[in-house]
């Protein structure tokens, strides 16, 4: 698939950046005959910064063939060529906050410590000073309950010289949270960032949660039994490029049936479907597409792909309150590529479970029975 565009020009010196929520399944973005990025991956977010590039035409080149080096490498879901997901062009000022390290939210917001009488958390955004010169940047942070009122706030001044990238971060605490309680009442905080002229925000939800072998998941520090469906993103006539109307028919649906759990499978879906299970009290597991095979020959490349789209995902789907499960794929077998990635997926977020799906009388690799193990100790 070819797709072809003219991009408004660039104010001089103005930072751009593109952003592919999801093109499938690989992706070469050509600027002017330049080759700039080559994406592998045809449901995760991947950026490309396009500041100083003169001209105006885009193309964006895709393919979904087989490729041993990306998953996934066999499916039950039509692996689907094209872009399917939003594209957005981001135009900043100079001293900006930008996407590539936090993701297109352009923050994270970390909730370690809730209960019903606090919560405590951490917000990170990065600041990139795009200037010839040193900038004295006010940082000011706010966050704001449901019905737009301010109820935290913080101020400081970042130095940072010409060029320099700098991570900002904002510990706070919130006495007695109006706590994301799933289908009851998912409410939402809202959490922004202004670095001198840009801003950046996100909703957020306060909740904690515990898995028992014995009780079960518990929301809140009370049994919630979750009873859901597994859902694709796959419509006739549009396979998986809905729009916000095509999302909105089938989370009617799911509502309906009075689900209080979503597995969105096999892949990450739509940011746009986990703003509704935010909104809709629905918890969450995502995955990424390591599906069927786990990969005949584990080679360097395959492995590298595996764990880049599960960066992408946690990377760009971390502030979803809705999540609770980080999923590493499904029924591809198991083995010490899984406890490793497990591993990593605890480091990169300490605050979920990580799970695997379905091994369906596959042996199971000793190493990450222990790793999920632990990790059901832990929450």
């Amino acid at each position: 698939a070819h797709y072809r565009t003219e991009l408004p020009d660039a104010i001089k010196g103005t930072p751009r950046y593109l952003i592919f929520e999801g093109v499938g399944q690989s992706a070469w973005v050509v600027f002017e005959g330049d080759t700039l990025c080559y994406h592998s991956g045809g449901y995760t977010p991947f950026y490309v910064d396009i500041t100083g590039k003169k001209g105006s035409h885009l193309e964006v080149v895709c393919e979904n063939t087989l490729n041993p080096d990306r998953i996934p490498l066999s499916a039950d879901f039509n692996k689907n060529g094209g872009i399917h997901y939003p594209v957005w062009l981001l135009e900043c000022p100079e001293v900006h906050i930008s996407p590539e390290a936090y993701g297109f939210y352009r923050l994270h917001v970390s909730t370690p410590h809730v209960c019903d009488s606090s919560a405590a958390a951490v917000a990170m955004a990065q600041i990139c000073n795009a200037s010839d010169m040193a900038q004295e940047v006010p940082v000011a942070w706010s966050l704001k309950d449901a019905s737009g009122l301010e109820v935290l706030t913080h101020n400081e001044t970042v130095i940072m010289e010409a060029g320099a990238r700098k991570d900002v971060i904002w510990d706070f605490t919130l006495d007695n949270p109006h706590l994301w309680n799933g289908l009851e009442d998912p409410y939402l905080y809202t959490v922004s960032v202004h670095a001198g002229e840009d801003i950046a925000q996100t909703e957020v939800g306060f909740r904690y949660f515990s898995l028992d072998r014995e009780k079960g998941f518990s929301l809140n520090g009370k049994s919630y039994p979750l009873r859901g469906v597994n859902l694709h993103q796959d419509m006739e006539g549009i396979a998986s490029a809905y729009s916000k109307a095509d999302f909105d028919a089938d989370y009617a649906i799911i509502k309906e049936l009075g689900c209080n759990f979503l597995r969105l499978a096999h892949y990450p879906h739509n940011d746009y479907a986990f703003r509704l299970c935010d909104r809709m009290g629905i918890i969450v597991q995502t995955e990424i597409p390591w599906v069927n095979n786990c990969g005949t020959e584990i080679t360097e490349a395959y492995a590298q792909n595996i764990y880049a789209q599960m960066e992408e995902m946690v990377t760009a789907l971390y502030n979803h309150p809705s999540i609770i499960f980080w999923s590493l794929g499904n029924e591809s077998g198991m083995g010490p590529n899984h406890a490793a990635m497990a591993g990593w997926v605890h480091d990169a977020d300490p605050t979920r479970p990580v799970h695997y799906e379905g091994a369906q009388g596959q042996p199971l690799h000793p190493d990450y029975i222990t790793v999920l193990s632990v990790e059901f100790r832990k929450t």
